[in-house]
């Protein structure tokens, strides 16, 4: 699973790096949240972040079962 936000100066990289590892056979899938800045899940303050984790988790729970 690959996370980015919209307004980081690094989202071409980063759809550059899920498509590279789609390619090499790896199941990815992307989510983009909407603004914010690279690194948005170390500012505590940060709206999106709780989303961000819940959706973390919930991706670490699938892998489990």
């Amino acid at each position: 699973r690959v996370l980015f936000r919209s307004n980081d100066p690094l989202l071409a990289s980063q759809n550059i790096y899920a498509e590279r590892l789609r390619k090499e056979g790896h199941a990815v899938t992307t989510h983009v949240y909407a603004a914010g800045i690279h690194g948005f899940f170390n500012f505590p303050e940060s709206l999106p972040k709780a989303a961000c984790r819940d959706d973390i988790l919930a991706f670490l729970a699938n892998l489990k079962s």
